[in-house]
């Protein structure tokens, strides 16, 4: 009975470390692709290509962060309030970016 008191704290330390680093290693944030695809976002060419498919299919986590890359010669990026965004108002933006 000694032995298997004595094993027991060790293999509760293992679990607990390995526990701590599968932890860490879910928990780190990501940048994910607007729109999931390598080259630059485009406006979509249907409804089965919008962003409310690609965000429904996507897994966000606290800290991680959404990034638009586009043509910037072609185009900015609005951040507008909800109330705009559901109205398609764009004439006051919260901000505006054009770096691409």
């Amino acid at each position: 009975q000694a032995v298997s008191m004595a094993s027991s704290p060790r293999a509760l330390s293992s679990t607990m470390v390995l526990l701590f680093f599968l932890f860490i290693s879910f928990s780190e944030a990501k940048d994910f692709l607007i729109g999931g695809k390598t080259e630059s976002w485009k406006i979509p060419s249907s409804e089965s290509d919008s962003l409310n498919k690609w965000a429904e299919s996507s897994r966000f986590h606290i800290g991680d962060s959404l990034v638009w890359k586009y043509d910037s010669d072609k185009g900015s990026v609005l951040q507008v309030s909800k109330r705009d965004y559901v109205s398609c108002n764009t004439s006051s933006p919260i901000e505006e970016y054009k770096d691409g």
